[in-house]
């Protein structure tokens, strides 16, 4: 086992305003406490007052050392004084950010203890991103409540969870990585989902193995978005026709949903449309596929 004690500068000037804040407030409540000794019914009885002090004492637990408080009654008179204890506020402020760091993992052959001190930080701050996945699989991920009880279907819940969270985590890490991006405030991918909310794209694959993207309109911000991530543009070329598994030639329409990217777990609309069988003369196969195309166009706007 070896251990290191880290040095945070931030962390430790934030410990000492923290210190300072409460030895304020304990100072005040004492303060407000000793200018109503022997006044009214409860600062008038000491057993009440002692109360009071034990409970202030456990209120402010992380600076009751720091302070000397001194309760003294007699028959008719009470008495509260308290001070500062400087040596002890000094001992206290050396540990002010300072926090040990431990693991079981030797050093390499070769490395620096600076070297070995540098990867120990590094893992332990990398682990604020295992926190942060959990979080966004519990939460952030549109993943329903999902009760199952064989355990293949427990099995394909956790495949499609993790899917969905690699998904979701690649998209964040191109965001962040793009400086853009950033600047536009675009800095998780909750951001992004939101950015493009409202937007759909719609695919249409012809029988000839051309596949057609119909953007909606595009705001600014969405413009910049799909510029930077590299979205696929119109006259993308498929290697093969697709082919439906209930009929020969078919042409498949799909819609993706605005939310295409947070709804990884939900199917996409689908609609069909028969279209003539393929020929093979290429002239013939492109004008079949332009037809194509203005007919969906159409239906698709007298539809909306």
């Amino acid at each position: 086992m070896r251990a290191a004690i880290i040095l945070d500068t931030a962390r430790q000037a934030a410990d000492a305003r923290r210190r300072e804040r409460t030895l304020h407030a304990y100072e005040t409540e004492l303060g407000y406490t000793a200018e109503r000794l022997g006044t009214g019914r409860f600062y008038g009885d000491p057993e009440w007052v002692a109360h009071r002090l034990a409970d202030l004492e456990c209120r402010y637990k992380e600076v009751r050392d720091l302070l000397r408080v001194t309760f003294t009654h007699t028959d008719d008179q009470m008495a509260l004084t308290y001070h500062r204890l400087p040596e002890r506020i000094a001992q206290a402020a050396r540990l002010d950010g300072k926090w040990v760091l431990v693991t079981n993992q030797p050093l390499e052959r070769g490395q620096s203890p600076v070297e070995y001190m540098d990867w120990m930080v590094g893992v332990y701050h990398n682990h604020r991103h295992v926190e942060r996945r959990m979080r966004n699989l519990k939460s952030d991920l549109p993943i329903r409540p999902l009760y199952v009880h064989r355990d293949d279907e427990l099995v394909a819940l956790c495949f499609v969870s993790l899917l969905s969270l690699t998904l979701y985590t690649l998209v964040e890490r191109d965001v962040q990585a793009d400086p853009e991006l950033v600047a536009e405030g675009l800095c998780t991918t909750d951001a992004l989902l939101a950015a493009m909310s409202g937007w759909g794209l719609s695919a249409f694959y012809t029988p000839s193995g051309y596949v057609y993207f119909w953007f909606d309109a595009l705001t600014v911000v969405q413009q910049l978005i799909a510029r930077r991530l590299h979205l696929p543009g119109p006259g993308t070329r498929v290697p093969r026709i697709r082919q439906d598994h209930y009929d020969g030639d078919m042409a498949m329409l799909d819609v993706l949903p605005a939310v295409f990217l947070s709804g990884l777990l939900a199917s996409p609309m689908r609609s069909k449309c028969h279209q003539p069988r393929s020929v093979g003369n290429c002239r013939r196969a492109l004008a079949a596929d332009l037809a194509f195309f203005v007919i969906v166009k159409v239906l698709f706007v007298m539809l909306c």
